[in-house]
């Protein structure tokens, strides 16, 4: 586990983990978090996952020229 999966674990609980891990099998970081939300993102996508219920809000896929 690195520092940013341990990270969502300590903000959100095991929950937050499993969607975080569902989303992105490999590595991520954190690119933004609020009360409500948190941002995660890697090279390729962002996503932003809500708190209060564990579910992805929003996708934002990056582009690669």
């Amino acid at each position: 586990m690195n520092n940013y999966a341990a990270e969502i674990l300590r903000i959100g609980g095991d929950a937050l983990l499993k969607v975080a891990q569902k989303e992105f099998p490999g590595s991520f970081h954190i690119v933004a978090r609020t009360v409500e939300y948190v941002v995660i993102g890697d090279s390729s996508k962002n996503v932003m996952i809500s708190r209060k219920n564990n579910r992805v809000q929003e996708r934002y896929i990056l582009n690669k020229l």
